[in-house]
């Protein structure tokens, strides 16, 4: 089993690249004028596949009920049987199921539909039970087949589609050799980006005038970053005592300037860093972002992309901190960086407060020109103070939402920092922290 898992690992790592190579490749397919075919549903040829396929719909989860199916409702504004917005709002997110949330209520349920995934999670779980199972027991079409009949299949004979090399024995699927072989393959992905050559020429100008402040501290914000803040449109939530500003979802590192996708994170958590300490007296305490805040973030994001792209040539690969200071030391100018640490994001043992983040992100507000910077399940957050408040920036999507602003009181940190993790949905609550700090 070991080795068929192994295989099939290869198969789908092997389509995962031409994925990734293809993105952009597929056409959409005009229909003869002449056909009789009675099919109006679009088609497309995937590139990947070879395939031309017609357009459809995924199946609505409460289709799938044999009873109580919650359809939505057209006679309220939210589908959310837990809803607890009493104040008027247009704010009102409607998914692909048709059901109909607050934001607020889409947000506490990790932007995801509380009614239908329940259901949909259990019909995935039903089928590949049945599909585990019919591995398990033979059909009558296979019963048919005699041992004679299956010792004519030749073991020698590769199926080159399904199997990438045959040559390598079970043992190679456990060893370290396999986790380099993964690595390296993931490493060369290289996922094409749409040209942008106007951004990329106003950012070495602004290289150019500034050399030491790649974000044009000296005009406060990035010119491209103005141009793009002119029609932004915010969306405001308050939750678990904390203020969450979410930038719109074109507005993030994965999708900014049209991208499809970045692991530019920690170079844009230390570029929003170097900024904010750079532009805190401009800035207005982040209780809605003004146009400083929003042209600071997309400056960040556009130039910690640039930099990812110049040093991996648009590669998949993860930069840790120290890392990551190496190659920027010359455009963030003179900054002392502490030994990263490992903590949990939230409290397990409320009698060891020191094991969490909260305890030590309270010196931000102690130490002037520092910041902190969070790694967990390779996603890079920057933490920084503004007064008494502790100001987040995460340059990720979250959801139906792009790049986000947050902040809390220090004596709320670890309720903020709770209603954090349910929001980005991490692999693990173990963390890494490390300061730094700016002349």
């Amino acid at each position: 089993m070991k080795l068929v898992a192994g295989k099939v690992a290869e198969v789908l790592l092997k389509l995962f690249q031409d994925v990734a190579q293809n993105i952009g490749k597929s056409k959409k397919v005009t229909d003869n004028p002449s056909s009789q075919s009675q099919n109006k549903r679009q088609k497309f040829h995937l590139q990947t596949f070879n395939e031309i396929v017609d357009t459809k719909s995924l199946p609505l989860s409460y289709k799938h009920l044999d009873s109580n199916p919650q359809y939505p409702n057209p006679a309220i504004l939210c589908d959310y049987s837990n809803c607890a917005v009493t104040q008027d709002t247009d704010q009102f997110v409607r998914l692909a199921c048709c059901h109909t949330f607050h934001q607020e209520c889409y947000l506490r349920n990790n932007s995801n539909c509380p009614i239908c995934t329940k259901p949909l999670l259990k019909k995935v779980a039903m089928l590949a039970d049945t599909f585990n199972l019919s591995l398990l027991t033979p059909t009558k079409s296979s019963s048919s087949t005699t041992n004679a009949e299956t010792s004519n299949l030749s073991s020698e004979e590769p199926d080159t589609e399904l199997t990438p090399n045959n040559s390598r024995q079970p043992i190679f699927y456990e060893s370290d050799e396999r986790e380099q072989f993964v690595d390296h393959a993931l490493a060369n992905v290289t996922v094409p980006q749409p040209p942008s050559l106007r951004v990329q020429g106003q950012q070495q100008e602004c290289q150019q005038q500034h050399p030491k402040q790649p974000h044009c501290q000296d005009q406060g914000v990035n010119h491209q970053a103005q141009q793009a803040n002119q029609n932004i449109n915010i969306t405001s939530v308050n939750s678990a005592g904390s203020k969450f500003l979410f930038f719109p979802q074109s507005v993030s590192q994965a999708t900014m300037n049209g991208r499809r996708g970045s692991n530019a994170c920690t170079f844009i958590a230390l570029y929003l860093a170097k900024s904010y300490h750079a532009n805190i007296g401009h800035l207005p305490p982040p209780t809605q972002i003004s146009p400083v805040w929003a042209a600071v973030v997309m400056s960040c994001i556009i130039q910690g992309n640039s930099t990812h792209d110049t040093l991996t040539g648009g590669r998949a690969i993860n930069f840790a901190v120290d890392d990551a200071v190496q190659h920027l030391r010359q455009n963030l100018g003179q900054i002392q960086m502490e030994d990263s640490f490992d903590i949990t994001l939230t409290s397990e043992d409320i009698n060891v407060p020191q094991s969490s983040a909260a305890f030590y992100l309270q010196r931000l507000t102690q130490e002037a020109n520092l910041s902190a910077i969070l790694i967990i399940t390779d996603m890079t957050i920057c933490f920084v103070a503004h007064g008494a408040n502790i100001v987040m920036f995460d340059s990720h999507l979250h959801g139906n939402f792009g790049a986000l602003i947050a902040s809390t009181t220090v004596e709320n940190t670890e309720n903020f920092l709770k209603a954090v993790k349910a929001m980005i949905s991490p692999n693990y609550n173990m963390c890494s922290l490390t300061f730094v700090k700016f002349a």
